[in-house]
């Protein structure tokens, strides 16, 4: 069974060049920064905020409650090494959500469970969000900057 949250007590390691997506719509806008890596998996903050109320009840990937509930906003993470259509799904480690002057702000810090000590390994990560016209954004995290964060990981 795959890691659902990232293991306690081990330091991650930032990426090299901050790999990022930051995309902004008329109906909303995202980011998913903060990439870090353990060799258990890859760690990321998602940061989405609207003033749609259409958008306001959005069902995110890694909140679904079933493999078949219908999602709005799906996030996702490919490696080189995956069959085509392969997803590690993210799983939440934590999250809140608030409302400020009509704006709704969510922020989530994600964990995608993947062994990142084999050495053949390049990272692709996925989100779409149809509803607010982000069709599929990408941020692909080589396996030399994998190797350089899990050297600055601290591991107990």
């Amino acid at each position: 069974m795959e890691r659902q949250y990232p293991p306690f007590g081990q330091i991650p390691g930032p990426l090299p060049a901050s790999p990022h997506i930051i995309r902004r719509t008329p109906r909303a806008a995202l980011s998913l920064t903060g990439l870090q890596v353990l060799p258990a998996g890859l760690l990321a903050s998602l940061r989405t905020a609207t003033r749609d109320t259409a958008l306001l009840d959005v069902t995110y990937s890694f909140e679904a409650m079933s493999a078949g509930e219908q999602t709005q906003l799906d996030i996702w993470v490919e490696t080189s090494q995956d069959e085509a259509g392969g997803r590690i799904a993210a799983n939440m480690a934590n999250g809140s959500r608030g409302q400020d002057e009509g704006i709704d702000s969510r922020i989530y810090t994600l964990w995608f469970p993947v062994d990142l000590t084999e050495t053949e390994r390049r990272l692709t990560v996925h989100v779409t969000w149809p509803e607010a016209d982000i069709e599929h954004e990408t941020v692909t995290i080589e396996q030399t900057d994998i190797q350089a964060a899990l050297s600055l990981a601290h591991l107990p």
